[in-house]
């Protein structure tokens, strides 16, 4: 009887780890792909800006221009490592449940 008890009890334990997994996983596969299109986003502005800064020094792009396009800059890689914070720590949590590391080899 005692191990019929224990025997559910594991059961119900090991669904509540799945449970969990589950819930820390798709965040953390979402954010990952934020991530991916915040990195995408920063270097499209960074080829930008390289190009503005040539018509910059040449005369040919107003200075209000230039300095909205470098605020672009700042904003898209601090958005960038904002993201990439988050993600670091919903994967260390997710390691820390798993017991594990959930990176592949």
């Amino acid at each position: 009887l005692q191990l019929d008890r224990l025997q559910s009890e594991r059961e119900i334990l090991m669904e509540a780890i799945k449970t969990s997994i589950t819930i820390l996983y798709y965040p953390l596969e979402n954010i990952l792909q934020v991530v991916r299109l915040r990195a995408e986003a920063q270097e499209t502005i960074g080829m930008a800006r390289s190009v503005a800064e040539k018509y910059f020094k040449e005369g040919n792009l107003p200075v209000g221009e230039f300095t909205t396009l470098l605020m672009q800059e700042t904003k898209a890689r601090e958005e960038f490592l904002k993201a990439q914070s988050e993600a670091k720590q919903r994967a260390v949590i997710l390691e820390q449940v798993c017991n594990s590391s959930i990176w592949l080899k």
